[in-house]
């Protein structure tokens, strides 16, 4: 029997029914009444629960600056956060995601695909190196419906209304200590060398001193917790896949309220 530590989050406590063998035998309906009880279990034990933002606290958007959390998503986040941990890992700049999140009692924010985090002062280097990036794609990218964002130590290329190019990975694949991952509709450009959300969410286990986790995503960059050979780590994708190294799943975005209000539902939340 383990017990809690000094915050109440859970410490060796009782293993529940999720175990790695589940991961590789495809996605399980996490709302089933089969399911929802692993969600239950692990609850229980005060996890430390992450999400990702676009695409799963909020719906994915034609236009990136508009993407909002519903009013609703908004008042159960706050309402799960002050009796839970919670985390955002998100692919957006700390700072805009900051301010999609304002007012939620979050232990973190971490942003560029959970390589900043809050007071990081940037290696000077490694700006030039994304500057460099910016610069060499302004003149290759097609420019109709492409756009570059600059996020100082990354870049996403989006291409929701240029969809049908083939040509765009393979310029992307062409730049210098780069890492291309794919998305919903984005290229993100991260450098080679960068930890991923897969570390940031282990080091945010370490800093709450949790030894469970949750972690909700809806994309390839999220498959870097997915893959995470870790029991103590509950991973769900937003939207099914058949590629994808999570372990359960919710249907769309549009249940992100239902999962929470389940949560809500139970000790230590009820």
């Amino acid at each position: 029997m383990g017990g809690q530590n000094d915050d109440g989050y859970c410490r060796s406590a009782p293993a529940y029914t999720f175990v790695v063998p589940l991961w590789r035998s495809g996605l399980k309906d996490i709302l089933s009444g089969k399911h929802v009880n692993d969600l239950s279990l692990l609850i229980a034990r005060k996890p430390l629960i992450a999400f990702d933002f676009d695409g799963t606290l909020a719906p994915i958007v034609d236009d990136r600056d508009s993407a909002r959390m519903r009013a609703s998503t908004r008042r159960l986040l706050r309402r799960l956060s002050r009796c839970l941990p919670c985390v955002v890992i998100s692919g957006r700049m700390r700072s805009d995601v900051c301010a999609r999140l304002e007012g939620i009692p979050l232990v973190a924010i971490v942003g560029n695909h959970g390589s900043e985090w809050e007071g990081d002062d940037h290696d000077l280097a490694l700006l030039e190196r994304v500057r460099n990036w910016k610069e060499l794609l302004k003149g290759e990218l097609p420019r109709d419906g492409v756009s570059i964002e600059d996020k100082s130590v990354s870049l996403s290329v989006h291409t929701r209304h240029n969809v049908s190019s083939p040509d765009i990975r393979r310029i992307l694949n062409r730049l210098t200590d780069a890492k291309v991952i794919g998305g919903k509709r984005v290229y993100n450009i991260v450098p080679a060398e960068a930890g991923g959300k897969g570390q940031a969410l282990l080091r945010m286990m370490q800093e709450c001193k949790c030894d469970c986790a949750l972690y909700i995503g809806d994309d390839d960059t999220d498959e870097d917790v997915f893959a995470l050979s870790d029991s103590e780590i509950m991973t769900i994708r937003v939207g099914q896949s058949r590629n994808s190294s999570a372990a359960y799943y919710i249907a769309s975005q549009a249940q992100i309220d239902t999962l929470l209000e389940k949560m809500l539902s139970w000790p230590p939340c009820s």
